[in-house]
């Protein structure tokens, strides 16, 4: 009987996950409101956020805003003001999400946010005094970070974005903190994070911070079936199975330093 009953479990979560991933703003009919355009859903551990997907008739997609204490003290916490499971530890967005109302996430007990790449304004104290929080994952390469505390007292020991909204989270009381193995890390989409950290932050002079902190490498997909590769905003070279052009091998080969098959014209 127990494992009959641990098989019918595993295959129910599987399903569960299944709809998680594929649901949309538009289809999610047991989605619950989280603003204007916004709607959400949990399973598991997680939290999905949902912005419109569809076109309008103009061929717009309509915007998407996170309200105004719309998850205040919720996710990992049992006094939430709304019906979201204390098991909570993860947010992930989609959609055309494109504002973060002032204390949408305040309080919350998240250990791992990742925002919609629409996103384009975080509001006051959005994501303040988020204690648990260990990874940040900002897509959009220019967020416009409202006036005010927005991360006081959230510290971070990984986080993805560019440059310039690393300088607006850590200018609005972000903070860096090592993980259990000493380390920080950084992944930079657009910019020079290094230079920012080591020329203007309020990290520039403290080597301890500094000096732990790695760069992690991203990979972007190109149409050709290979994956050009980035280290702190700076091209690397090319990944996948395919000869490349003069051209191609020339350009990644100076900062790179790796060898390719050329194709001659």
């Amino acid at each position: 009987m127990k494992k009959i009953f641990l098989i019918l479990t595993l295959i129910m979560g599987v399903a569960v996950q299944s709809k998680a991933e594929t649901i949309t703003y538009e289809t999610c009919g047991d989605c619950q409101s989280c603003g204007e355009n916004c709607k959400y859903m949990t399973n598991g551990s997680k939290i999905y956020v949902l912005g419109p997907t569809q076109k309008n008739s103009d061929g717009s997609i309509s915007e998407g805003k996170v309200s105004y204490r719309a998850f205040f003290e919720c996710a990992g916490k049992n006094d939430c003001h709304s019906t979201i499971p204390e098991t909570i530890t993860d947010l992930e967005m989609s959609g055309n999400i494109t504002q973060i109302g002032e204390s949408a996430f305040h309080f919350s007990g998240l250990k791992n946010i990742t925002l919609a790449p629409s996103v384009t304004t975080i509001g006051w104290r959005a994501i303040y005094y988020n204690t648990n929080l260990e990874n940040l994952v900002l897509p959009s390469e220019n967020i416009d970070f409202a006036n005010g505390e927005i991360f006081a007292d959230t510290k971070v020991n990984s986080i993805e974005t560019s440059a310039s909204n690393l300088q607006g989270f850590l200018e609005h009381y972000g903070e860096l903190k090592k993980d259990e193995n000493g380390k920080i890390n950084i992944t930079c989409t657009v910019g020079d994070c290094e230079k920012y950290l080591k020329e203007e932050s309020k990290y520039k002079d403290n080597t301890d911070i500094l000096n732990s902190i790695r760069f992690l490498p991203i990979e972007v997909q190109n149409k050709d079936g290979s994956r050009s590769v980035f280290l702190n905003g700076r091209f690397l070279g090319f990944k996948g199975k395919r000869i490349y052009t003069v051209e191609e091998a020339e350009m990644v080969t100076k900062p790179s330093g790796n060898r390719f098959r050329i194709r001659y014209h």
